[in-house]
């Protein structure tokens, strides 16, 4: 039910591929399981209206849903409560917040689909050496550009926006490329929670 989680997940799984259909409640997502019959459901537990306990109960009394894997998405639960989930209905749980990394292993495993990886074409491996990598890139990297770009970045990451994003790495000097290329690198990974925490820190050390 909360907007931001569903364009991440829309601009996740619209990236790779995926046809998508949205809810914003359980109830919402019933009728677009009846209409759209879909391979797989990612459902929220908490929502207004309907649940998702009991949007996974009825999705899985229609004939169309006895078999479609359910993932749970959810926030930290206590064994008691995990279990109730599984036996709702649901296949596997992504916990919140929902890394692509896992999200993509999950899917995977259920769905038994392999993807297909673009290479990167146009890296010069000779600069590889002087590069920040995106696991070592801290706060302060960001202050050589100026705050309302920061401000940017960090609405682009938080909307999942990663043409957006782009376009605002395309705005930094040649020569901090090693910040670009640091940058490109957790936008073409999805980790746009990485982004939002490293935006609002150096924000704040700014301040």
């Amino acid at each position: 039910d909360q907007v931001d989680s569903r364009r991440f997940l829309t601009t996740l799984l619209d990236e790779v591929g995926f046809q998508i259909w949205e809810a914003r409640n359980g109830l919402e997502g019933l009728h677009q399981f009846s209409k759209c019959a879909p391979h797989i459901v990612l459902m929220d537990i908490r929502m207004p209206i309907m649940d998702g306990y009991d949007a996974i109960r009825k999705i899985r009394a229609l004939p169309q849903g006895r078999n479609v894997i359910i993932l749970a998405v959810t926030g930290s639960v206590f064994n008691d409560e995990r279990a109730a989930i599984l036996a709702a209905g649901c296949n596997d749980l992504v916990m919140k917040p929902v890394q692509p990394e896992i999200l993509f292993a999950k899917l995977a495993e259920h769905m038994e689909i392999r993807y297909t990886y673009r290479s990167r074409e146009g890296v010069n491996t000779s600069d590889t050496v002087t590069e920040i990598s995106s696991q070592d890139l801290q706060p302060e990297d960001l202050q050589v550009m100026p705050g309302n770009w920061i401000t940017e970045l960090h609405l682009a990451a938080v909307e999942c926006r990663d043409n957006k994003i782009n376009e605002l790495i395309a705005q930094i000097p040649n020569q901090h490329s090693h910040l670009s290329g640091a940058l490109k690198h957790l936008t073409d990974d999805f980790q746009f929670d990485t982004l939002i925490e490293l935006t609002r820190t150096s924000f704040r050390n700014r301040a």
